[in-house]
Order: structure tokens, then sequence, then C-alpha cells
């Protein structure tokens, strides 16, 4: 469903198309390592493990672009909030991933493929084409599939 959304062909790709494939693993490595952490961490702990993580990714990124520049005030109270509703979120999926079943938690991380198309509708005028609607599809008939095999094994 991703290589289908990417349409990977010599004549749209670019190294950047990777990130997204690259990002995906990251989720879901996160996501599992978030299931696997003992107990005695808490979602605090590794909410902070979590950014501390990012904060290297984004400094690697620092390093490849040649730098960044400092945010004016209006530029500055928006990092914050991000940073704020970012923090809440990972808490409240962090809480999720570890307590509730995985077959009731995940259906609700396809809601992101949902927000990112209508960001890309409403912000930046984009318009999903059959590709991206076709691999979408794809993506979300499998999740929907996995997890109902596992219900059936269970």
């Amino acid at each position: 469903g991703v290589l289908t959304i990417l349409r990977p062909g010599l004549a749209g790709f670019s190294a950047l198309s990777a990130l997204a494939l690259i990002a995906m693993i990251g989720f879901a490595g996160r996501d599992l390592a978030t299931r696997a952490a003992p107990l005695s961490l808490s979602n605090a702990q590794l909410g902070v493990l979590g950014f501390i993580v990012l904060a290297l990714s984004g400094s690697i990124m620092l390093a490849v672009t040649g730098g960044a520049q400092w945010p004016d005030a209006p530029t500055f109270v928006l990092v914050g909030a991000a940073s704020a509703f970012g923090i809440a979120a990972y808490a409240a999926l962090t809480n999720a991933m570890r307590t509730g079943e995985v077959g009731v938690v995940t259906p609700f991380r396809y809601t992101r493929l949902l927000f990112a198309m209508l960001l890309g509708i409403v912000v930046f005028g984009e318009r999903p084409d059959a590709a991206t609607l076709l691999g979408s599809a794809i993506i979300v008939a499998c999740g929907v599939a996995i997890i109902s095999q596992n219900r059936r094994i269970s």
C-alpha cells in the first residue's frame, strides 16, 4: 500500500521518498518497544526517551541541511504549542499501547492516514489521486485482515 502511494519509479522517485518508509519502520519499532518496555519505566520516562531520539534525529537533519535559524516570536509560540500537544499525544499513545489490547488500539492508528489526507487537502490544497486512495485502502485492508486473523487465533 505504501509503495502504491509513493509510486517508486525512476521518474517520480527522490531520496526524500525513502523517508516515508523509514518513518513507518520507526513508528512500528516505537510501538513494539513501548509494548516490550518493562513496567518499571513510567510513561513519562518513555516519553523523555522518545523525545531524546527525536532530538537526535533533528540534530542529524540539521547537520545534513546546514543548520537552522532562530524562530521569531509567533513561530516560537507555535513550536511550543506543537511540542505541548505532541507530548500529550505521546503520553496518551504510550498509555494506550501499554494498557490497551492491541486489536482495539490499532484501528485508531489508521486515523493518521485520514488526518494526513485531510491536512494535505485543507492546508496544502492537495487532491489525493487514484493511486493514493488505492494504496490507503490496501493499508487499511491489510490491517483489518491482520487484526481479524489475530482475533481468530486468540
